[in-house]
């Protein structure tokens, strides 16, 4: 009979190890792993629908008046589609540039100044006085007889 009990002992001595209960709940995450190898490159993207950007440049002397105005190639954009225009100034014979902005004296702080003498500083996209379709890009009220370049981006 002890041969049975030993034996019987034995049987559940390595049966109750693998019995499984209900599992226990989840524990914190582990540290992250190191990062994996680079993919491979993809395929190639489909080709664009247009040329891509264009760049229109013009520049010359400003007259006596500060003043300078070019009308834009007809694909550079209406009034209703603008380009990208920047506007600058440099004096005479030097390569250091200024970039006009758009100064006006507001005429609520300054009544008395004429409309004509508040402009202090424009770099300015307006219609074309002879194709209205068309943009003139114009720069005013820089120093008289400075060079001038304008550059639009379409």
């Amino acid at each position: 009979m002890r041969t049975l009990a030993m034996l019987a002992f034995a049987v559940i001595a390595t049966t109750l190890p693998a019995c499984k209960g209900d599992a226990g709940p989840v524990g914190p995450a582990g540290p992250q792993g190191p990062a994996g190898p680079t993919g491979a490159t993809g395929p190639a993207g489909p080709p664009g629908t247009g040329s891509g950007s264009r760049v229109y440049r013009a520049n010359g002397i400003l007259n006596e008046n500060g003043f300078a105005t070019v009308t834009l190639p007809a694909e550079a954009g209406t009034p209703t589609s603008l380009p990208v225009l920047a506007c600058y100034t440099a004096a005479p014979g030097s390569s250091v540039w200024f970039l006009v902005g758009s100064v006006e004296l507001p005429s609520q702080y300054f009544p008395n100044i004429p409309a004509g003498d508040r402009v202090l500083d424009n770099c300015i996209l307006e219609p074309s006085p002879t194709d209205p379709q068309r943009l003139n890009a114009t720069i005013e009220g820089q120093p008289p007889n400075w060079q001038y370049a304008f550059v639009a981006i379409f």
